[in-house]
């Protein structure tokens, strides 16, 4: 079969099946002189204006912009060798992944490419993708000294793809309750060193509507675990070279891939740390506007920063209520109303208060 041509999604299916050596990314063959698949010449130029009709069926096989997933999130395949940063992140893309490009000699800081305000930019569409590696290369090009820029690579913004990544660094430490969820939901997994196999990113899809945020809850060990990514947790994600740990460096990988299994409810009690937090919140009196008067008292002395977290921590509480008859208009009213008296933005307050009154129903 020609190389210039692609194939729909249904006869790419049959064609799969049938051939087991076809590109990883397509149904066309892309078997380079190793015997090994490689990315085949229509998924370097897929998003080229020159498309073809499936030579079976007929079908335009132009793929449809990806604004917004109509799949369950998961992890395609993603082989390292051969897939760039930038190829990569379209395929993440088409798999419901928000993601940004990141500059692996800064710290793997979220912010090092994107700037200030980096969650509101992070994309799933294509065109975006293209521009944030183009300027890089175009950068790179008129460079006097193209090794003081930045080396990308690519992260999977994973709050607002609506999941949740565990960061396991020492297997050992981990808490009974997280690793018997890895155990018997095998979520994916991206491991970060060749030489510790438990050791890597463990991904979990949340219920729509809820989001988690980056606190391990009651799931603290001494020694530490490792670490919890939700909102506004990312992970770097393959390809990317590593160095400095042992001969030649090691590079993430996925060990483990597909559809992301959802968070067990128990995990996710843990998370939020239920158990204290609530005896925290019950006081004296049961209306509502007692409940929140303590969190409206922490909220008036946050600093810059502090806001938006104490909020999302209060509509939690409320939501958890309402689950026992509380009136969600009202609950939604008492934290809007609040939100905004603290200075933040309208639409950062209703979006805080909706995720963290959905958040408090589901844990409840």
């Amino acid at each position: 079969m020609s190389t210039d041509v692609g194939l729909c999604e249904g006869c790419a299916d049959g064609y799969r099946e049938a051939n087991p050596n076809a590109c990883g990314a397509c149904a066309v063959l892309g078997v380079d002189a190793r015997g090994l698949r490689r990315m085949c010449e229509p998924c370097q130029q897929r998003r080229s204006v020159h498309h073809h009709p499936c030579p079976v069926c007929g079908a335009d096989s132009r793929p449809p912009p990806v604004l917004k997933s109509t799949t369950p999130l998961h992890v395609p395949h993603i082989d390292h060798s051969v897939f760039t940063p930038e190829e990569a992140a379209h395929f993440y893309a088409e798999a419901g992944w928000y993601v940004g490009p990141i500059s692996l000699r800064l710290a793997k800081n979220a912010g090092s490419v994107l700037g200030k305000g980096w969650p509101e930019k992070t994309s799933r569409d294509p065109e975006v993708i293209d521009l944030w590696y183009r300027r890089d290369s175009e950068r790179a090009s008129r460079a006097e000294h193209p090794w003081t820029l930045h080396q990308l690579g690519v992260f999977l913004h994973v709050g607002r793809s609506g999941a949740i990544a565990f960061d396991v660094d020492h297997w050992e430490h981990t808490p009974n309750i997280l690793r018997r969820a890895i155990e018997e939901h095998q979520p994916p997994f991206q491991a970060t060193r060749p030489d510790q196999p438990n050791r890597g990113h463990y991904l979990f899809a949340l219920p729509e509507g809820v989001m988690l945020g980056n606190s391990v809850g009651d799931l603290q060990t001494e020694p530490r675990w490792g670490e919890v990514r939700g909102r506004n947790g990312i992970v770097v994600a393959c390809p990317v070279p590593r160095s400095g740990d042992g001969e030649g460096g090691c590079r993430y990988g996925w060990r483990d891939l597909g559809e992301l299994p959802l968070l067990p409810l128990e995990l996710g009690r843990a998370l939020l740390g239920s158990a204290s937090r609530r005896r925290e919140f019950k006081g004296a009196g049961l209306y509502p506007r007692k409940r929140l008067h303590g969190v409206l008292s922490k909220l008036s002395q946050a600093v810059e920063g502090e806001r938006n977290s104490l909020l999302f921590w209060a509509a939690c509480r409320l939501g958890e209520q309402t689950a026992e008859g509380l009136d969600e208009y009202t609950a939604y009213e008492l934290l809007t109303t609040a939100g905004e008296e603290l200075g933040l933005a309208h639409n950062e307050v209703a979006a805080t208060v909706t995720s963290g009154l959905a958040t408090g129903r589901w844990a409840a």
